[in-house]
């Protein structure tokens, strides 16, 4: 088999080359139907191949016969696709060498590299049963030029015995050729000639009705699909213009190669893709015993015509001279046939040389080597291309003529087996498989040119691999994801309803008549315990969205460790003692060091693991530990640690600590509640402030939860603002303090009013009150304004943050001190805090406000009159 045949079945997967300097193609195409019908049809092959030639803008246009013949004349266009016997008359005209490829056509869903012509007749027409009843009749063609149309079916007539085309009335209908069906149809002719498949794509498209036309001379074609009333001729052919540079094309014939068969783009084609250039010699042939163009002028020298005219010219001037001249004749043309002949072949070869070096996909042939069972042992390197070199990374010259053994000796034995399976067989086989030898993923076609060799066509796809082993990972985290948030959604569910129950249980008991004191008391503490919880759980989530949005801060404040461990252990001690477990504190750094860092965050985060380990433990005890493992130029690494004697946390369950929304236990039946939020928010903090946290854990041994933080340490000298007392439960000196003072609540909800007109009024407070902003307005700029205002920030007509701009407006225009105007809102965020702040508001609460905290701002600002500025 000769080089050339081994590498166009090799070009079957060549992928696009590398990007070259922009140039332009064109691609005529000859219009088989209507010239839109075309265009829209084999776009996509220009799109394919301008995807495949990087820096090669591909352009299509549609031709009938005289249209393709002048582009083609005139260099309008650099590539052809059309029939073969137009194929034949161009390539004589022009020079053309051989075709790029042969279209593989795409029938009933089989491949079919062939094509006939079909004889149409009206079935009515009982007196044409055979080709030489035409004699005379009217044929419908689409053109002379049509190999499909008319010159198959014309040879075939003249073999019947008829003088073609004077035997019969030529009536040409121009492309396409569902105009001479029609004509038929129209009874303004007696036969038609068109191209097979026609006649069932009219049939299916409901233009042609069962019944009404027949096939004449009707072919019997094995594994043909159409009717057929001629021989097949091979499949349409794409070739370049000679104006095209030879690399360029090259690259043209690759990337149609490659096109997969059956693949995407193939199918929308309406084919099955390319192949290696079919011969065209019976065509050329056809052309000739027909006397169609360009065979259609009388040879020069021939001698049955040079006899029939000067015969007795010829014999008079002798037989010697004639046959000199004859033979010099048939000499001439033999040797310039030749030239032309061998000038192809160089041609040829260098193209596909070409195509050999640029190719961008590894291509090797092998021969198989047999042990004395006949098994395949090993192969031999016969031949590889640059690509595979750089794919493999194995010299060419150093492999070539060597056993794949004896160059790669852990090569896996299946390889070879698989390869001499294709080369015993003759059965391609395309494959991906993993090689351990040169640790990548390869895409592998094998296929046997001939008994005992094989070719290989590789493909690295290493990357696509690791591309997908990522998707499949991101696939499983994002499901992952998704059930934790549904078993949190759940669980939160639940994690409200609790408490809620008890508010709303222990309201309804206290609105039961002959409720004693003691009832009415452990009722009210319930409901408080349960608020709580629900505050707790709403903070909790609200850190989360702060951790996820980037937003969650941290303070700065003087800190004492020691004191902060016995006082937040302090919070679970009755629970501990309750429980019959041990809550043993070690503070284990220096005795009194003071430390700057926000107590309030180490609070929240040492009561989430001191919550988990009372949760989680029935026996023994709890030891909380804090201590100074670090310190750097007054920087210090202080860690704090949980230890517990609970039941622990088993492996195969350890990897999911510290992510939100997961819990050890999901189920059900779990003994023990919680939102499974609370570490993943201690590990946020702690990075926050510089730290990171851990865990040492086993099955039925305990766990021990710790967190490291970075904190300045304090000097003495420092100065230290003194903690104001706040104010718990009214009394006697606080209602003298704010005796008199006159409370303006603006909020559009009745239950607050009256909560808050309950609880000021017992401090001596004057309360008068509003539902909207604009009220609030109308009471601050009248003759008895408040002294302090309680706005509420979301209302209807005029919400809150408006009407505090609206007051300090005002203000600003009468030179008028600012009047405290606190905001009291559900609005638990920072930008809520923000927001109020921007506008003018002196300080900020939040919903639900617990007294004490209340009492502290009311003390702060309702003393003497204060410069005005932000808390």
């Amino acid at each position: 088999m000769s080089f050339r045949t081994l590498l166009a079945l090799a070009l079957l997967l060549v992928p696009a080359a590398p990007a070259w300097s922009e140039q332009s193609l064109t691609l005529g195409v000859l219009a088989f139907r209507a010239t839109e019908q075309s265009v829209s049809r084999w776009q996509p092959l220009a799109d394919y191949l301008h995807e495949q030639l990087p820096g090669v803008r591909v352009r299509l246009k549609a031709f009938d016969y005289q249209g393709l013949d002048e582009a083609v004349e005139r260099q309008q266009i650099d590539l052809v696709f059309t029939n073969p016997g137009h194929y034949v008359l161009i390539a004589h005209r022009t020079g053309l060498s051989a075709p790029l490829v042969g279209q593989i056509n795409l029938v009933e869903g089989a491949p079919v590299k062939g094509f006939a012509g079909v004889i149409l007749v009206r079935a009515e027409d009982e007196g044409l049963r055979s080709p030489t009843d035409l004699q005379g009749k009217h044929i419908a063609i689409p053109s002379k030029s049509s190999l499909g149309g008319y010159q198959m079916q014309a040879h075939s007539l003249v073999q019947a015995g008829l003088r073609m085309p004077g035997a019969v009335k030529i009536l040409e209908t121009d492309m396409p050729h569902d105009r001479a069906v029609e004509a038929l149809l129209e009874k303004r002719a007696d036969a038609a000639f068109v191209r097979s498949g026609l006649y069932e794509a009219l049939l299916r498209e409901g233009r042609v009705k069962p019944g009404t036309l027949r096939v004449l001379n009707q072919q019997d074609l094995p594994n043909f699909p159409h009717k057929a009333s001629t021989a097949l001729c091979p499949e349409w052919p794409i070739a370049a213009l000679p104006h095209v540079d030879d690399t360029l094309a090259a690259r043209v014939a690759a990337a149609l190669l490659s096109l997969p068969h059956g693949g995407e783009t193939a199918l929308a084609l309406g084919i099955h893709g390319f192949t290696v250039p079919y011969n065209y010699e019976p065509v050329r042939a056809l052309l000739e015993n027909l006397r169609l163009p360009p065979f259609d002028a009388a040879p020069q020298f021939t001698w049955s015509d040079i006899w029939a005219r000067y015969g007795g010219l010829l014999i008079m001037l002798g037989i010697s001279v004639t046959s000199g001249s004859l033979l010099l004749v048939v000499l001439i043309i033999s040797h310039r046939r030749m030239q032309a002949t061998q000038k192809a072949l160089r041609a040829s070869e260098s193209s596909y040389r070409n195509l050999f070096e640029y190719m961008t996909v590894g291509f090797a042939l092998h021969e198989i080597l047999l042990d004395k069972q006949g098994r395949p042992c090993d192969y031999l390197f016969l031949q590889a291309n640059p690509a595979f070199e750089k794919l493999t990374g194995l010299e060419v010259r150093g492999i070539l003529g060597r056993r794949v053994l004896e160059i790669l000796p852990e090569i896996e034995p299946d390889w070879i087996e698989n390869f001499g399976q294709v080369a015993l067989t003759g059965q391609p086989l395309h494959f991906e498989k993993y090689s351990q030898a040169l640790n990548k993923h390869f895409e592998i076609t094998a296929y046997a040119p001939q008994p005992g060799l094989f070719a290989t066509i590789f493909l690295d796809i290493s990357e696509r691999k690791l591309h997908e082993a990522e998707l499949q990972q991101a696939k499983a985290a994002a499901e992952s994801a998704n059930r934790a948030k549904s078993r949190f959604l759940a669980t939160m569910s639940h994690e409200i309803r609790t408490p809620l129950n008890g508010i709303l249980g222990m309201a309804q008991a206290l609105q039961m008549p002959e409720v004693s004191d003691t009832e009415r008391q452990d009722s009210a503490q319930i409901i408080l315990d349960s608020g709580k919880v629900l505050l707790a759980l709403l903070n909790d989530i609200l850190d989360l969205s702060k951790v996820e949005a980037g937003r969650l801060e941290v303070g700065k404040a003087r800190c004492k460790p020691e004191l902060l461990l016995e006082e937040t252990a302090g919070l679970f001690a009755q629970a501990a003692r309750d429980q019959g477990l041990e809550l043993d504190v070690f503070w284990q750094g220096p005795a009194g060091r003071i430390y700057w860092s926000d107590p309030i965050r180490l609070r929240q985060m040492l009561s989430n693991l001191i919550s988990n380990a009372v949760k989680f433990t029935n026996k023994g005890g709890i030891r909380v530990q804090g201590r100074e493992i670090a310190r750097d130029d007054g920087m210090a690494e202080l860690r704090f640690s949980v230890s517990d004697t609970g039941m622990g946390i088993a492996e195969d369950q350890q990897h999911i600590l510290f992510q939100p929304f997961t819990q050890i236990d999901s189920s059900d039946t779990r003994p023990h509640s919680g939102s499974g939020l609370g570490l993943s928010i201690v590990r946020s903090l702690a990075t926050l402030m510089g730290g990171e946290v851990g865990f040492d854990s086993s099955r039925q041994s305990g766990s021990t939860f710790w967190f490291s933080v970075c904190a300045p340490v304090a000097e003495p000298t420092e100065h230290r603002a003194p903690l104001k007392q706040t104010a718990g439960n009214p009394s006697q000196n606080d209602a003298l303090l704010f005796s008199g003072k006159k409370i303006l609540v603006v909020d559009d909800n009745q239950i607050n009013h009256k909560l808050l007109d309950g609880i000021l009024r017992k401090r001596g407070l004057e309360i008068t009150h509003a539902e909207n902003g604009r009220e609030a307005l109308t009471a601050v700029t009248g003759d008895n304004p408040p002294d302090l205002v309680l706005m509420d920030c979301q209302m209807p007509v005029m919400d809150g943050l408006e009407a505090t701009t609206h007051i300090r407006q005002w203000e600003e225009r009468n030179r008028l001190p600012h009047l405290p105007i606190i905001a009291l809102t559900a609005g638990a965020f920072e930008k809520d805090r923000e927001r109020c702040l921007a506008v003018g508001m002196n300080d900020f609460l939040t919903k639900p406000v617990y007294f004490e905290q209340l009492f502290a701002v009311l003390d702060k600002w309702l003393q003497e009159k204060q410069p005005p500025g932000i808390a």
